[in-house]
């Protein structure tokens, strides 16, 4: 029990506001849940220490649904409808009065929601909240607004090929699941240019529904008070006609692969190895979750690639693993960034440290047990104040998970052995199957022998 104490300690000391179980495991503060006649859910945490007010939005339906040859179009609709104002409301009108309050309002959209998260002092809550939901329920789509944000998405695309780790966190899903997937599928300067406002505002009424919603609230309000404000806001908003469209499974499948993307002037090169990851409600969640730290530590120097590759050969600027859980399948990935003449030892590590687990993974008592204690003692920091409680345990139902996962995420992890490990890293762990991607120059790229992928934005 004694890292338990320690994990407590941590919390008490950053001022958290839950509490310690009977057992020891942290139980964050419950938050109220109101259903309102529409569907919308409203998930409320009070926070009389501060006079503001934050709030994340969610909507249920993201970029995963995009249509083919639209790739973005989610995201693009989300900040096209921030942006250009609404019924009544003028794009500059908006901006100016949330400037003038000091307000902070953002809306974009992941792989599987669409999302506005709001900040500002609780006495100006009112016109937040107004703003809010006429942008939502009544977007204007400013038809000059709407082409400086296509432009700003093509900008962004086009930097990511400056930068080597967000090209190869972009083509890496591609890999894994195939680029006709919709998990695989990525926007594109194309895809965006193909998108028109026609689109977007079909995009708009299809998929901003109430009873798609989730909201999570904390801040200097009363639970009742901000219910009602949001329930004036949304009456007569009509529920989804449809539900949301089917997507295919993943079909699961371990076939190695590698590629290269070269570019010029580079002087590192970028490595990201793996394959398909696991649901979000698999039963071996905690054992994978403690054998990836046990791996690459998301980071640790005392993870085994943190410390073979990186500490003691020397061999990388930074090497990390993350296993990945989906709503489908997600992704197993180790990545190192490493000096061009490097490149291929490191691949050469990576591969036989990820077989070396998968086989005989020689996981001792102690590692286990300082991969637990991190990764419990790692949870302060999403449950530091009340704000990020009632967020995350929004997150959690979103997901479909009990009331109690905290607890349960803890207990799980707590019981984990290196039996456990050793089991789930030699059914989980296909070192035959990995996918390899470099970003590197074009000499390294020629000398590693890899396919070399065309350019794509």
């Amino acid at each position: 029990m004694k890292h338990f104490l320690t994990f407590i300690l941590i919390v008490a000391a950053l001022g958290c506001a839950g509490k310690p179980s009977s057992d020891g495991f942290f139980v964050p503060l419950k938050p109220s849940l109101t259903v309102l006649p529409n569907g919308i859910e409203v998930m409320v945490l009070e926070d009389p220490e501060f006079p503001t007010l934050q709030m994340q939005l969610s909507v249920r339906g993201g970029s995963v649904y995009d249509p083919p040859g639209r790739e973005g179009l989610a995201s693009l609709a989300m900040q096209a409808a921030r942006l250009g104002g609404a019924e009544g409301r003028d794009p500059a009108s908006i901006e100016e009065d949330l400037e003038f309050v000091g307000a902070s309002l953002e809306m974009g959209a992941s792989s599987e929601y669409l999302s506005a998260s709001l900040s500002l002092l609780t006495k100006d809550v009112d016109l937040g909240l107004d703003i809010l939901f006429d942008l939502l329920r009544k977007p204007a789509l400013d038809a000059a607004r709407f082409g400086i944000v296509k432009e700003r998405m093509k900008d962004a695309i086009l930097r990511d090929e400056e930068d080597p780790l967000h090209l190869a966190y972009r083509e890496f899903p591609g890999m894994i699941y195939g680029s006709a997937s919709p998990w695989g599928r990525k926007a594109t300067v194309e895809s965006i240019g193909a998108v028109t406002r026609d689109d977007v505002v079909a995009f708009c009424q299809a998929a901003l529904k109430p009873d798609r919603i989730l909201i999570a609230v904390s801040g200097d309000v009363s639970e009742k008070e901000i219910v009602e404000k949001i329930r004036g806001r949304t009456e007569g908003w009509q529920k989804a006609a449809e539900p949301l469209p089917g997507i295919p499974p993943v079909t699961p499948a371990y076939l190695a692969a590698s590629a290269a993307l070269p570019r010029p002037d580079l002087t590192q090169s970028t490595v990201v190895m793996g394959h398909l990851g696991a649901k979000r409600d698999n039963p071996d969640k905690f054992a994978l979750i403690v054998m990836n730290f046990i791996l690459g530590g998301s980071g640790s120097l005392t993870s085994r690639m943190g410390e073979e590759i990186r500490s003691t050969a020397g061999k990388a600027y930074g090497v990390w693993s993350d296993f990945g859980f989906g709503r489908d399948l997600g992704i197993f990935r180790t990545v190192a960034q490493t000096a061009l003449e490097n490149t291929g030892w490191v691949i050469h590590k990576m591969k036989e440290m990820v077989t070396a687990l998968a086989q005989d993974g020689g996981v001792t008592p102690e590692e286990t047990s300082a991969a637990k204690r991190a990764i419990l003692r790692g949870l302060v920091f999403d449950f530091e104040t009340r704000f990020a409680q009632v967020r995350e345990q929004a997150r959690f139902r979103l997901w479909g998970y009990p009331d109690d996962y905290l607890v349960r995420f803890q207990k799980g992890i707590a019981a984990v052995t290196p039996e456990d490990v050793l089991r789930v890293a030699k059914q989980y762990l296909h070192p035959e199957g990995l996918k390899v991607l470099v970003v590197t120059d074009g000499k390294t790229a020629e000398t590693l022998g890899m396919p070399v992928e065309k350019k794509t934005q």
